[in-house]
């Protein structure tokens, strides 16, 4: 998920009153108060401009294969998709291709074949970074799972709110969040998306060095502990 800015035009052509005006007192109009907006978890706006800090590194992927429809059974598809990070970038190219189908059919089921026509570097423009969680669109849950290399979970079918769910609570276990035993998920602590900063890679590494994620105040820092 960018916003033209409208122009408005004024006009100085005034035209001139020859003969004098009296004088009328202008009526009293009370301003009506404006009801306080109310309180939202959004931290920035779905349609806000894409920037600087909110364009990733990322691969730009040709794709070509056969995909599962409901209706019509194994289908031919070409599509072209762009994942938010440049190593292991593989591990979600399969997820990526049927996300992109799906934006224009909703009953492709799976994707049996996936074959690689041309691969890229690219930037990725990604609108989830200063969001909070649960106003993440379901293509947003996915950009936001491959960029920062959370597994475990599918963002393509299903409960949206389940997907964001999800993804709140790896970022509430990586932070030490502890909600209680509350079901009402928006007094949950607050969780805004952060750009990410890699000082040791992006590589997804075996169970002994476990991923780990640190608020920095303006950025995520992944590590990997032992």
């Amino acid at each position: 998920m960018e916003k033209e800015n409208e122009t408005l035009e004024t006009t100085n052509d005034v035209e001139s009153v020859a003969a004098e005006q009296p004088t009328v007192d202008a009526p009293v109009v009370e301003t009506p108060v404006e009801d306080k907006p109310k309180r939202s978890r959004s931290t920035k706006k779905t349609d806000a401009p894409v920037d600087d800090a909110n364009v990733v590194e990322g691969m730009c992927l040709d794709v070509v294969g056969e995909a599962m429809h409901s209706n019509t059974g194994a289908t031919q598809y070409r599509v072209t998709v762009k994942i938010p990070r440049r190593e292991n970038y593989g591990l979600y190219l399969k997820e990526a291709v049927l996300m992109e189908l799906r934006k224009t059919d909703l009953l492709y089921s799976g994707i049996v074949t996936w074959n690689l026509e041309k691969i890229e570097k690219c930037s990725v423009p990604v609108s989830f970074i200063g969001k909070d969680v649960f106003d993440l669109s379901r293509d947003e849950c996915y950009l936001a799972k491959a960029y920062y290399g959370l597994g475990g979970f599918q963002c393509f079918d299903g409960d949206l709110r389940t997907v964001q769910k999800e993804i709140y609570r790896r970022f509430a276990k990586f932070f030490g969040i502890d909600n209680g035993a509350t079901e009402e998920y928006l007094k949950w602590q607050q969780i805004t998306l952060k750009q990410m900063v890699c000082p040791q890679g992006d590589t997804v590494l075996p169970a002994e060095l476990p991923v780990a994620f640190d608020d920095l105040g303006d950025v995520f820092r992944k590590s990997f502990r032992k």
